[in-house]
C-alpha cells in the first residue's frame, strides 16, 4: 500500500536544500513555519523566527490523527530546539524547569551557562517528545504506529559524552560520534514477535 507522507519542521524547509531533498525522495507535503498562525519563537539559528518543537509536534499529531484510516502514513518530524544559541521556548511546561533544577543539583561540578542552556533545551525537547508518545499511545492509531527517534548528527559535547581525559578516553572518543536511535513498537506488534520477552528487553 502507498503511504501518505509529510515533513514537519519549525523553520524554513529551504535551509540546507532540504526541500529539494525531500521532494526528490517522495515527501508529499512539507509543513514549515510558514504554515503556523501562532506567535513564532525568536530562536535565531538559521532563521530569526521559528515554530517551537511543541507547536510542530502538536501539529504533526493533529494532522496525522485527521487523515484517512485506510491510508498508511509516514511522518517525519524534525526538532529544532537543540541548536545554538540553545534558547528555551516560551511554551516550555513547568515540569521542564523542575527537571533542569534537579539535574543542576545533582551535577558533580559547576556548570557553565552554556551547559545549563543545553540542559534546558534537551529537557524541553525530551518533554515535548514524551507528550507526543503519550498522545500516540492513547490514540486510535496506537496499535499500528511505530515511532523512530534518531539524531541527524552527534553533539560532540563534553558534558554529555566526556572530555576524553577520564579513565576511558577511547570510549569518550567513540561516544562523540554516536547518535541516539530509539524504536518504539506498539504492544500488539511486540506480542506477535517470535520472542516477545526478548523484543521487550
Amino acid at each position: 500500500a502507498s503511504f501518505d507522507t509529510a515533513f514537519f519542521y519549525g523553520s524554513t524547509p529551504d535551509f540546507d536544500n532540504m526541500r529539494a531533498f525531500l521532494n526528490y525522495h517522495g515527501i508529499d507535503r512539507i509543513i514549515s513555519k510558514l504554515d503556523f498562525q501562532e506567535q513564532l519563537w525568536e530562536q535565531r539559528w538559521d532563521e530569526p523566527d521559528q515554530a517551537s518543537d511543541r507547536m510542530v509536534f502538536d501539529r504533526a499529531h493533529l494532522e496525522s490523527s485527521g487523515r484517512a484510516a485506510d491510508r498508511a502514513q509516514y511522518n517525519l518530524v524534525m526538532s529544532l530546539t537543540n541548536h545554538f544559541p540553545f534558547v528555551l521556548p516560551e511554551d516550555a511546561a513547568p515540569e521542564v524547569a523542575t527537571r533542569v533544577a534537579r539535574a543542576l543539583e545533582q551535577a558533580d561540578d559547576q556548570l557553565s551557562k552554556s551547559d545549563q542552556a543545553r540542559i534546558e533545551t534537551f529537557s524541553y525537547t525530551d518533554h515535548v517528545f514524551g507528550s507526543l508518545l503519550e498522545k500516540l499511545t492513547s490514540s486510535v492509531d496506537a496499535d499500528h504506529t511505530i515511532v523512530v527517534a534518531v539524531a541527524d548528527h552527534s553533539t560532540g559535547h563534553a558534558r554529555v559524552w566526556g572530555r576524553g581525559d577520564g579513565p576511558s578516553p577511547e570510549r569518550d572518543k567513540v561516544a562523540f560520534a554516536r547518535i541516539p536511535f530509539v524504536v518504539v513498537f506498539p504492544a500488539p506488534l511486540v506480542d506477535r514477535a517470535p520472542d516477545p520477552a526478548r523484543a521487550r528487553a
